[in-house]
This record gives C-alpha cells, sequence and structure tokens, in this order.
C-alpha cells in the first residue's frame, strides 16, 4: 500500500537549481526547465539531495527510511542491509506553478497560465485530492491579453474573481486571488527570468565574471512523494519540515535558495 501527497514550496530568496548544461550564449548558469513545456523546474534528484541534506543537518532519525542508504556510504548496518538501500518516500519533480511579475498597480502579481494549472491538477488526480473546479478552459477563456498591459490588471482581476472555478483555485491553494492573474501559455512562456552578473575578485581585480539565471523569490513550486507502507512516515516528514527554512540548489551562502515547504491538505 503506498499513500501519495502535494507539497508546496514557496521561494523565500531567489533560486538556482543549475542545469549543469554548457551553454554558448550570454548567460553561462542556466536553471533546471522542463523538458516539454521549457518551464523552470526542480529535478527530483537536485529536489531529494536538498530535502536529504536538510535531514542530516537536523539529525533526524529518520533519514535511511525516507531516503534509503547514501550512496557515499560504503559502512553497511543490518538497518541498511534490511532496507536494501531503498528509501520509502518518492520524489517527483518539483514544477512551477506561480512566478511573481512586477506591476504598476502594486509591488507584483503572481502569474500563471492554463498549462501549469493543467499539470498541476493532473498531480492532484494522481493524489485523489478532492476540487470543485470543474472547467480550466472557463480561466483559459479570460487570459487573453499581454502581460505589459498593467492598466487592465484591475479589470482582469475583477473578472477571474467572477469566475466559481477561480474562486475555488483561491480557496484550494489559500491564496490572495486579487494578487493572481492567470496569462496565456504563450505569454507565460515569453516571461523571462531575471541574470544576475557575478564575478570573482582577486586583490580588487576581475578574474571571473559570469551571469547566471534565477528563479526569482515569492515563486511557488509544488512537488508530489509517494510513500511505500505506514502513513506515520509520512506525518513525520511533514512536522519535520513544518515552517522550516530548507535551502535547495547553489549558492547558499550567498542566500540563495532558502524556501518554506508545506503540503496541500485535501479539503
Amino acid at each position: 500500500m503506498s499513500s501519495k501527497n502535494v507539497y508546496f514550496i514557496k521561494t523565500i530568496t531567489n533560486l538556482h537549481v543549475g542545469s549543469g548544461d554548457i551553454t554558448y550564449g550570454v548567460i553561462d548558469n542556466m536553471v533546471q526547465r522542463d523538458c516539454v513545456t521549457n518551464y523552470p523546474i526542480i529535478n527530483s534528484s537536485s529536489l531529494k539531495g536538498a530535502l536529504r541534506a536538510f535531514f542530516e543537518g537536523i539529525k533526524s532519525d529518520n533519514i535511511i527510511e525516507i531516503f534509503g542508504k547514501d550512496s557515499k556510504d560504503n559502512n553497511t548496518n543490518l538497518e541498511n542491509d534490511a532496507l536494501g538501500g531503498k528509501g520509502k518516500m518518492a520524489f517527483f519533480d518539483a514544477k512551477i506553478l506561480f512566478r511573481p511579475v512586477r506591476s504598476n498597480k502594486r509591488p507584483y502579481v503572481l502569474v500563471t497560465c492554463p498549462q501549469a494549472l493543467n499539470d498541476f491538477f493532473e498531480y492532484l488526480d494522481l493524489c485523489k485530492i478532492t476540487h470543485n473546479i470543474t472547467n480550466l478552459k472557463d480561466l483559459e477563456n479570460k487570459c487573453n491579453f499581454k502581460l505589459e498591459d498593467n492598466e487592465k490588471f484591475e479589470e482582469i482581476s475583477k473578472t477571474l474573481s467572477n469566475s466559481e472555478n477561480f474562486e475555488e483555485l483561491v480557496n484550494l491553494l489559500s491564496l490572495d486571488g486579487e494578487n493572481i492573474i492567470i496569462c496565456s501559455n504563450e505569454e507565460f512562456s515569453n516571461l523571462n527570468l531575471p541574470v544576475i552578473a557575478r564575478n570573482q575578485l582577486e586583490n580588487g581585480e576581475s578574474k571571473n565574471l559570469w551571469y547566471e539565471e534565477v528563479v526569482p523569490r515569492k515563486s511557488i513550486f509544488y512537488f508530489m512523494t509517494n510513500c511505500e507502507g505506514e502513513d506515520n512516515l509520512n506525518d513525520t516528514f511533514k512536522e519535520v519540515i513544518k515552517e522550516k527554512l530548507v535551502q535547495i540548489g547553489g549558492n547558499a551562502t550567498i542566500g540563495y535558495g532558502f524556501c518554506n515547504i508545506s503540503q496541500l491538505k485535501n479539503k
């Protein structure tokens, strides 16, 4: 028997989970992206590694049971042998659901699109999480606008708020509906991520200038877990990460990648 759960990742600081690919363009270090949609993503291996490091940092008693035996650890024991080195929790890719966009009407708005919402509801269906959103087309039909047209934000927000499907979405995510905009898939794909210049200095002289892409703070990802066996392991995982700062990705020493993780409850 297995149980599935969905969790949100809310980025407190800018996030850089590098793709590791060689690039020949202006940007040296790119973030990981979904191979189908090209939206920013946190690959499951990167996510699991970050979560394991967090559990090791607080010396949790459930590390091997949740994550399995560390491949770098050659010292076997009876507990490792009994588990076969395999953890009881499987971690799926963390996909982006919302990202912030600046507005001249308010500090920022959270933007998503029908494709991102469809991917999200696929996870909900896999986890058998109930919701009353019956018609995503209803939301998609209200998305025909340009993000740079800030003058229409109030009008768009009012139109969306009159949709029962949108109201259900806001309630499901426990977000402020007045701060959410649903744009077209094309508009969402065309949103550029911030690029930050980094420099290595030696005696005040630049030795290595490079540019790296980041996912901006206030972005929201979601991921799914599948746990084999006891439900208490899910409860342990949820309690350990609850209201904690979890660091994901690179550049921790300059404050990148600090996030809050919370479970989506089945209402």
